[in-house]
């Protein structure tokens, strides 16, 4: 076959699939205008947005007292780079932003861990019981008065008969004066034991009556010292409970703020990223020659990096998405809250870019 009809037809070949190629570009930039015109608000939509997302912000700034996310050119490098990651970078911003905070805090610390727990009550000292009251012993017995015989003048001697008389009435004198004197001793004996013993019942009943009162004052004692201990005990445990809870509460507070904080992180970041392909995509149009400088030519220069920017777009979708979970699981409404205010900023962002370079 000739050279020439094989190159001609090889060239017409290309130039076919070049201009079906050429066909598919533009309908894709065709497709791509027609999206990014969908994207275009006017002022009422791009103000009701704007307020909505400004409302949100004021809502999570009172509750949760967020300083200003601002990322530092540094920081933007280091996320670019992958030295830094988003939590890593809110976390330093929340840090610089309650500095003065947390030395206060570590002072307040500083004086509470001086200041001396606090012991439990000291129970009421227990009285010592008194010595109990020795029961009296019984003493001997007291001896008898000696009896005192007067002595008479002996008289005269009598006679047989009156001697025999005077010998008997003396005798029986006497012995009623013995007996009389024994009865009364006895009498006097027995009272007297009966008084000691009377004396030593009521020392008795005196000492166990003593005993029962203190018996009675320890067991008050020692209740009330139950009670103390009980009281105590109740008291650090609900200090315990608080304390954990409060701790818990600080530890979610914590969590909160680096969720949303990096939010703003994730908005500085990306925002950044896209103000430099739109830089780049400057750039290359004032690259072209003026002749060249059309519509046609700048959708095509940003339908170059369309891949890049979707691809872009899911993955901050993706970390957005992930950090309104982990918001879900602390307050539903609050997870609700930040899908909503990315999605007004990202179509205030489209929005934005098409007032600016879609003529």
């Amino acid at each position: 076959m000739d050279k020439r009809i094989i190159i001609g037809a090889t060239a017409a070949a290309v130039a076919i699939i070049m201009g079906v190629a050429a066909f598919t570009q533009w309908t894709r930039i065709k497709t791509a205008a027609s999206v990014a015109k969908s994207a275009a608000m006017n002022e009422a939509q791009v103000t009701e947005k704007s307020d909505e997302n400004a409302q949100i912000t004021q809502d999570i700034q009172a509750e949760y007292q967020l300083p200003d996310i601002q990322l530092t050119p540094e920081m933007r490098e280091a996320i670019a780079n992958g030295e830094m990651t988003f939590e890593e970078a809110a976390a330093q911003l929340l840090s610089g932003g309650t500095q003065a905070e947390a030395a206060e805090s570590g002072g307040a610390s500083e004086a509470e861990a001086e200041t001396p727990p606090a012991t439990e009550t000291e129970a009421a000292p227990i009285e010592e019981p008194p010595a109990p009251i020795a029961e009296p012993q019984p003493t001997a017995e007291a001896p008898q008065p000696a009896q005192t015989v007067t002595e008479t003048p002996k008289p005269s001697e009598p006679s047989e008969e009156e001697e025999t008389a005077s010998l008997s009435g003396v005798t029986e004198a006497d012995a009623e004066a013995e007996a009389r004197r024994a009865e009364e001793a006895r009498q006097a004996e027995e009272a007297r034991r009966a008084a000691e013993a009377k004396q030593a019942e009521e020392a008795r009943k005196a000492a166990e009556a003593q005993k029962a009162e203190e018996a009675r004052k320890a067991e008050e004692a020692k209740k009330a010292e139950e009670a103390q201990k009980a009281a105590d005990a109740k008291k650090a445990e609900e200090e315990r409970k608080a304390a954990e809870a409060k701790k818990a509460e600080e530890e979610k507070t914590a969590k909160t703020q680096n969720l949303l904080a990096q939010l703003y992180v994730l908005r500085d970041s990306f925002n950044a990223r896209i103000d430099g392909i739109i830089n780049e995509c400057i750039e290359e149009f004032l690259a072209l020659e003026p002749s060249k400088q059309t519509k046609v030519a700048k959708l095509r220069i940003v339908y170059a990096r369309m891949d890049t920017v979707e691809a872009m777009e899911s993955e901050c979708d993706a970390q957005v998405e992930a950090i309104a979970a982990q918001l879900d699981e602390i307050d539903p409404a609050l997870g609700e809250k930040a899908r909503q205010y990315y999605k007004n900023e990202k179509e205030l962002k489209k929005a934005s870019l098409i007032s600016q370079y879609g003529g």
